[in-house]
């Protein structure tokens, strides 16, 4: 995930099941809000790669048989 994004390691843990599985599938664009930032300075959406989107996919939907719920965080 964060090879294909870019994404910080503090910043792909703050993400929650509900920021990547909405309307029963994996979301096009993950959104990290600005206050998990390094430096602080805005807030950024990247365009999920296929790839990580059927990995991500897969890991949800283990997640919720596990009795995770949207607010649980994604990497746990």
């Amino acid at each position: 995930l964060g090879v294909r994004t870019g994404f910080r390691i503090t910043e792909i843990l703050s993400l929650k099941i509900g920021d990547i599985w909405q309307y029963g599938q994996i979301v096009s664009h993950v959104h990290v809000e600005r206050k998990v930032m390094k430096h602080k300075k805005a807030s950024r959406t990247v365009p999920l790669h296929a790839e990580v989107r059927s990995y991500l996919r897969e890991w949800v939907r283990q997640s919720l048989s596990y009795g995770r719920d949207f607010d649980s965080p994604l990497f746990w």
